[in-house]
């Protein structure tokens, strides 16, 4: 695979900006909030902390890889020389989805025996990681928890039954944004 030298422009500066604003935000949602909450309220190992600790420490690093930092920036910040361009992204959003184990679109098997894609439980790490990942969000919009995230969505949201109860169990204690 051959790198691509980003050079510096506005865009980039833009984009790289709102990145460090998202994963400090999925830090400080599981740091500040979710962390404590899962020490006192669930019987967790210190592995398993530890365990979350490191996927929010690496939380997104994927959208720094070229197959998705140009299609996304080109889509988020489109300019006269490099345009949106849907086909593009959806190809790195399809990318990030299937390198990244908190999304829960990972976790559906398609199979060639069975015309509906099948909802696999997902791991409480990545569980955990997700709902992080969409509190983040409520640092810029205090509207959007994950609480009211999930609740706003998860018809959408094609989970596990088990996937589901324990989101459930989770978004309780991310209904407060960030401050």
């Amino acid at each position: 695979m051959i790198k691509l030298v980003k050079k510096y422009n506005p865009r980039s500066y833009e984009y790289d900006q709102y990145l460090d604003d998202h994963i400090t935000g999925v830090k400080r949602s599981w740091h500040d909030i979710l962390k404590p909450a899962m020490i006192e309220n669930f019987d967790l190992s210190t592995d398993t902390i530890t365990e979350i600790s490191d996927l929010v420490a690496m939380h997104d690093n994927s959208k720094f890889d070229d197959e998705e930092y140009y299609p996304y920036l080109n889509y988020f910040y489109p300019s006269e020389g490099c345009p949106k361009d849907e086909k593009k992204f959806n190809i790195a959003w399809n990318h990030h989805q299937k390198c990244n184990p908190h999304h829960w679109q990972y976790w559906m098997l398609i199979s060639d025996d069975h015309p509906e894609p099948e909802c696999l439980d997902m791991p409480l790490k990545y569980i955990a990681e997700m709902c992080c990942d969409w509190h983040s969000f409520s640092k810029k919009n205090p509207k959007s928890t994950a609480y009211a995230w999930w609740n706003d969505n998860k018809d959408k949201i094609k989970v596990s039954a088990k996937t589901a109860r324990t989101i459930d169990a989770l978004v309780e204690y991310l209904k407060e944004p960030l401050k």
